[in-house]
């Protein structure tokens, strides 16, 4: 027995599979795609905030080529080679020769530190000069010594006829 069906059931039972069409559709398909352009997006923006990061190292890497390429070509003046290790009696004939000029002085060296490759003789330096032009000649020699150095915390301080100059230096070393 069949039963025969009426208009209204009819036009429900159609209603009813456009909704299950459109509903499957839209699990099935739509929910999924916007799911995979939002993941893209995201990737995306990853990607670009990667690309800025990596245009940033690069350029960061053509500065530093640049830099190196000016120093082998002699624009930014002479680089000082690290000499090797246990340079300390020459660092004190240098440092006799250029502290000459001062009317007294004070040399004190700290212990050495080692790191891989290089050591650091740091030394606290105490000097006298009659004037303001021979403390800075001293710390200019220094400076321009041909032993690689560091210099920090310079002090100076002004009595009536003398200039008192405090300043720590750090000398490196190939071990």
């Amino acid at each position: 027995m069949k039963k025969q069906l009426t208009v209204r059931e009819k036009v429900l039972m159609c209603v009813l599979a456009v909704l299950l069409v459109i509903c499957a559709y839209y699990y099935a398909f739509y929910t999924p795609v916007l799911q995979k352009i939002a993941d893209y997006k995201n990737e995306m923006i990853f990607l670009e905030e990667q690309n800025v990061l990596l245009d940033a190292q690069v350029g960061k890497m053509n500065q530093m080529k640049s830099e190196l390429d000016a120093i082998e070509a002699g624009k930014m003046g002479e680089v000082k080679e690290l000499p090797a290790f246990d340079n300390s009696q020459n660092v004190m004939n240098s440092l006799s020769f250029i502290l000459q000029s001062a009317s007294q002085y004070n040399v004190s060296f700290s212990s050495v530190e080692e790191e891989e490759s290089t050591v650091r003789r740091n030394i606290n330096l105490a000097y006298d000069c009659t004037s303001y032009d021979a403390a800075k000649s001293i710390l200019s020699q220094i400076y321009e010594s041909e032993y690689r150095s560091l210099i920090k915390d310079v002090h100076m301080s002004c009595g009536e006829d003398s200039y008192h100059v405090t300043v720590e230096i750090t000398y490196f070393e190939y071990k």
